[in-house]
Order: structure tokens, then sequence, then C-alpha cells
């Protein structure tokens, strides 16, 4: 007699358009508008709108300079060399775009990254959560080092610290293209944190903490693009990262139950980096906003206003990482 076989409880889908439809499905519903945007860019009707979206705007001619076409062709990095951007509110375009397209990265990291590492070291829940968060934010925290780091080279911050407030406010206003980028790309992640919160079920009582955090970091960002004051921020932003890569590395290490490297990274490492990065932003927002822009003829409301989202941030981040550090301490003293 022929064995019957179990049924199989697959679980039923959720209804069209449904909050669990859109919660499970939001990475590809984002991703199909992303490939609409960039279609845009085939069909001539539709290709100064995608444009919009996908291209940096406002660029003008640095050095009013007509460049060869021919020239170009041998030398490609002319054409961005040559070439500054403005701010406007054609960014907002840009910038949601961006926020998809980092939406979307989220979803990958997670999904072929973090949770095959949570499922290698079996997880729970709630770590398997903190450790998602704690990952993505270490990868945006790497890529902010290591693209702040090439700004500042680009721009010769280090060799003339003097580009920080030198000819503020007309030196200032334009920007070359990997600059203005870079705060496109920052505005955009800050930005996408918000809906995560949603699409990634977090509960309410971890939600007022990060709200806090990515207002701050997005409020920053935001109010030193919009002052020009993009070659002093950029400077305040990538000390913060460096700080917060090392931070992330022994959060993940305490994660994976590795308790021991975690608090050896913390003390030897991110104790020093965090202590040098908060006295070296208090003396450079010091120096420049204060020292250099004595020197320049620049509103005190243009100083104090970039002086609060500054001083709240460095508060803001001491209060994260302190929290941060009372916690390991807390587990690591349970497994003794």
């Amino acid at each position: 007699m022929p064995r019957h076989r179990k049924q199989s409880h697959t679980k039923t889908p959720p209804p069209l358009l449904s909050q669990e439809f859109l919660i499970q499905n939001h990475a590809d519903i984002i991703s199909v508008i992303c490939i609409l945007i960039l279609l845009g860019l085939m069909f001539h009707p539709t290709n100064y709108i995608a444009s919009l979206f996908i291209s940096p705007q406002y660029i003008e001619n640095a050095t009013n300079v007509t460049i060869d076409a021919e020239l170009l062709k041998l030398q490609p990095s002319l054409n961005i060399r040559n070439y500054v951007y403005g701010k406007g509110v054609k960014d907002l375009c840009t910038i949601f775009f961006y926020t998809c397209v980092c939406m979307v990265l989220h979803a990958v990291l997670q999904e072929y990254v973090w949770e095959r590492i949570s499922r290698r070291y079996h997880l729970s829940n709630t770590t398997s959560a903190k450790f998602y968060e704690t990952g993505i934010l270490a990868a945006f925290y790497l890529l902010s080092t290591v693209w702040g780091v090439m700004v500042i080279i680009e721009e010769k911050i280090l060799s003339q610290p003097s580009v920080l407030w030198s000819g503020y406010y007309d030196n200032h206003v334009k920007m070359p293209f990997i600059t203005k980028f870079y705060y496109l790309i920052q505005l955009a992640y800050w930005l996408h944190c918000y809906p995560e919160l949603y699409f990634l079920k977090v509960p309410f009582a971890f939600v007022p903490s990060r709200v806090k955090l990515y207002t701050i970091a997005f409020l920053f960002t935001a109010i030193s693009y919009y002052l020009s004051l993009q070659r002093f921020a950029i400077c305040l932003l990538t000390m913060e990262a460096i700080s917060e890569v090392i931070a992330s590395a022994a959060k993940l290490l305490h994660y994976l139950n590795n308790d021991e490297r975690a608090v050896f990274v913390f003390r030897r490492f991110w104790a020093p980096a965090f202590c040098i990065v908060r006295v070296v932003s208090v003396l450079l927002a010091v120096l420049v906003l204060y020292y250099g822009f004595g020197t320049e003829d620049v509103a005190m409301t243009t100083r104090i206003g970039m002086l609060v989202p500054t001083i709240t941030l460095q508060i803001l981040m001491s209060y994260v990482a302190f929290r941060a550090w009372k916690s390991v301490g807390k587990e690591v003293k349970k497994t003794q």
C-alpha cells in the first residue's frame, strides 16, 4: 500500500498591496522604481526627467575654457576636474533616487551577507536585529571613511588648511563632483533609515533613540551642505566615521559571542580614537567657525547655525557610544 505524502504547510502569501506584502517585497518594488528611472535615459522625451534623478545637477564650467572633444578622449579626467557643481531644489530629485538605491542595497547586504552570518552563528532574533543594524552602519561608515579621505585629498585640506574658511562664501558655493556626490549619498542614506524602521519592524522601544541619531546626522549634513560649509563638515564626518567603524567592529564581535576581542578592540582602538575625534572636532570647530571666519566677512548667524548642530552631533554620538560601551560591559560581566 503506497504511503501518503504529508501535506506541506506552506505559508500563504499576504494579500496584494497589504501592509505585510509591502514589508516583504519593498526591496523589489523599489528596485522596479529605480529601473523605470534608468530606462527613462534610453528615450529622448524622458531623458531630461530621468537625468534629474540620476545625475548631479547645477553643473558649471569651472575654468570657462572650452575643452576639445578629442582631448577628452585622451584625458577623460578633464571632464570632471574642469567642472563644478552648485546646489538647488533639483537636488531633491537626485536624493530621492539614491534614497531608493540605498534601500535596495540595504536589503541586498542584509539578505546575502549579514543574515547568512547570523544563521551560521545561530544568533537569536533580538541579537540578529542588532547585528543587522550594526552591520549596515559599519558598511556605511567604512564607505564614508574611504570617500571622505578621498575628498580631503582632492580638496587639499591637509596641505592647505586655510581652504576650510578662506574665500567664504563665493569660493565654497561650488564644489567638485566627488564632494557633491558625497553629500547626496550622505543625505540619501540618512533619509532611507526612516522607512527602514517600518520595513524591518523595529520594536517601538528602540525607535526614539534611532530617530534622534538619524535626525541629528541628517540635519548636520543638510545644514552644512546648505551653508556651503561642506569642506569643514566632511572633516568632521570623516573623523566620526573612523571612530564608528571601530565601534561597529567591536559590536559585531560582541554579537558573535567573541567578547574578549570585542573588549580588546573597544579599549585599545576605539577608546583612544573616540577621545581624539572629540578633541580634534571641537578644536577644528573653534578654529574654523571663530578664528577662520573671524578673518572673513561671515555673518554671526552663519557661525552659530553651524556650531549648534556640530556640538549636538558630538553630544549625541558620545551618548550613543557611552550606552554601547555600558551594554558591552554588562554582557561581558555576565559571561565571567
